[in-house]
């Protein structure tokens, strides 16, 4: 509600024209106005991602793990670092105000409302001053946690690093292997081949001249063999 409205508000409801006495007096408690509303909501935004982060997973999840787990995000710290802000414009804010009714009570009024005013605004600054120190003890928190899991990251990287440069050397002494068995076949081929090179030919004649020549001719026979 502005300022505006609660002042037509008022005037409706007394019927009368307001003094300067009653116009500064309800100037100085919109200056009050909604800050716990305000003040609480992003309280119980806080309070919701120091929650997550109290509680949130630091490793990585393990390989038969099927329930869900909470993790915090860089976008989380970036979530605290604008309610920071926030509370940081609202700190600025609430100790202007409260500057202002104590300079109007010493120079122009001497109301009991005021003090209630001073009094509301020095309890909601404290409040600010407490959301301040959540704000940064929740953002390094999470700037732990997150660097935690980088380390983590990078261990478990530099591990399946250190696997994969093990199963590479177990193909690499396989091949060898191979290469050796591979050249043991080659010299036993080489050895077929060259046999079969002798003996076919000679196999081949023997098959192509008829029994009868053998007998005739039997050095044809030691030929053949």
């Amino acid at each position: 509600m502005s300022f505006q409205k609660r002042l037509k508000d008022a005037q409706v409801k007394t019927g009368s024209v307001p003094s300067w006495h009653d116009i500064h007096n309800l100037a100085l408690s919109h200056s009050t106005w909604q800050w716990r509303w305000y003040l609480t909501s992003w309280e119980a935004k806080l309070a919701h991602l120091i929650s997550k982060a109290h509680v949130s997973r630091v490793e990585g999840r393990t390989k038969l793990e099927q329930m869900p787990v909470l993790t915090i995000e860089y976008s989380d710290f970036q979530d605290v670092q604008v309610i920071h802000d926030r509370i940081n414009a609202a700190k600025y804010i609430l100790s202007s105000n409260t500057r202002i009714c104590e300079k109007v009570k010493r120079e122009l009024l001497e109301t009991p409302e005021i003090d209630l005013f001073v009094e509301e605004l020095r309890l909601q600054s404290n409040r600010v001053d407490n959301l301040l120190e959540r704000t940064k003890s929740g953002s390094t928190l999470m700037q732990d946690i997150i660097s935690f899991r980088g380390l983590d990251s990078l261990r478990t990287s530099s591990e399946n690093s250190n696997e994969m440069a093990r199963l590479a050397d177990i193909d690499s002494k396989n091949m060898v292997k191979l290469t050796k068995k591979s050249q043991k076949d080659a010299s036993t081929l080489k050895k077929v081949t060259w046999l079969t090179s002798i003996y076919l030919p000679a196999s081949f004649v023997s098959h192509g001249l008829p029994d009868s020549e053998f007998k005739e001719k039997p050095s044809l026979i030691a030929i053949c063999i």
